[in-house]
């Protein structure tokens, strides 16, 4: 009803068939200027009667409506003696109908952000490497004996905004399970990028990139640096397994690289191991025990009590 005619669509295309039709090019440039000249003439008549037909429309509507009942904002036809004046209208429409629209826009629009938000997040967790053997484990859940300090204060860490954590104990604490939780909670909580790597498996992929390996989205082969940059660049990264393996002094030239950057770049990370620090310095250096202590300063947490498993299994008996 308030469609404008395509007029430059309509002057493309007769231009083109005076041109095939007309060989002088005065003659051509002549019919061009006519064609144009009533084109803007039942342009001008065009705009006339959109003016009109808002007027009439205007007049059924409440006082001060400028959307016409359609909710959606849009030019004002203004007639004038000579014509018609198009204005844009930059003022939201108050009536009922311009309310409701704007209600459902910004509801399709929160629907829509609320989806590609989880998408983000179930793409995230695909990505990260992060072990699907604890998904039904919650900090919540988890047993209470033996680490009940222990699990509150890893409930502290994942509601704050910052810092790093050390969760040190013997194996088959629930270390990593309370690890991986955080990490599911700061993900849904923030968005925040993931990647959940041992430290085995970090010198591993850097070897491996000696060989051929290549990117999952493409042909180009992975470098060191790749793989470096990747965990030291993640806005979350669980490192387990700290000090599983005494490390070469290549291996501790790595890991460096990656603690350092990570403590200058204020990214949250989430350490597991069996040992304690002092331990960690003895296997992998003591730069990068100092480290680790600062970036964790306050959230070095032991996980005590007994084997988990074992306990599971007893209680089945």
């Amino acid at each position: 009803m308030l469609a404008v005619l395509p007029t430059t669509h309509l002057m493309t295309t007769v231009v083109e068939r005076c041109n095939l039709l007309v060989a002088n090019k005065e003659t051509a440039k002549l019919v061009r200027t006519r064609v144009q000249s009533c084109l803007d003439y039942y342009a001008s008549q065009r705009l006339l009667e959109l003016g009109a037909e808002r007027d009439r429309l205007a007049a059924e509507r409440p006082e001060g409506c400028s959307c016409l009942g359609t909710g959606v904002n849009g030019p004002v036809y203004l007639r004038v003696p000579d014509g018609v004046i198009i204005v844009p209208d930059l003022k939201p429409c108050e009536c009922e109908e311009a309310k409701a629209f704007r209600a459902r826009a910004l509801a399709a629009q929160e629907q829509l952000f609320a989806e590609r938000r989880q998408e983000r997040i179930a793409a995230v967790f695909r990505r990260s490497g992060l072990p699907t053997d604890f998904d039904a484990y919650s900090l919540g859940t988890h047993p209470s004996y033996g680490s009940r300090e222990a699990i509150q204060r890893v409930q502290s860490f994942a509601a704050a905004e910052e810092g790093s954590a050390f969760l040190y104990g013997e194996s088959m604490r629930g270390k990593t399970a309370a690890a991986c939780d955080v990490a599911r909670l700061l993900v849904a909580r923030t968005g925040c990028d993931l990647l959940y790597v041992t430290v085995p498996e970090l010198w591993e992929r850097i070897r491996a990139t000696y060989g051929v390996r290549s990117h999952e989205e493409g042909e180009s082969d992975w470098t060191a640096d790749d793989v470096l940059e990747a965990a030291a660049s993640t806005s979350l990264l669980i490192m387990d397994d700290l000090g599983a393996e005494r490390g070469t002094r290549w291996e501790q030239e790595k890991l460096y690289i990656v603690v350092n950057a990570r403590r200058n770049a204020r990214l949250r990370t989430i350490f597991t191991s069996n040992c304690d620090l002092g331990d960690v310095a003895e296997y992998l250096g003591l730069r990068i025990a100092n480290r680790i202590r600062r970036m964790c300063e306050g959230n070095i947490i032991e996980f005590a009590g007994p084997d988990l498993l074992a306990a599971a299994r007893a209680r089945r008996r």
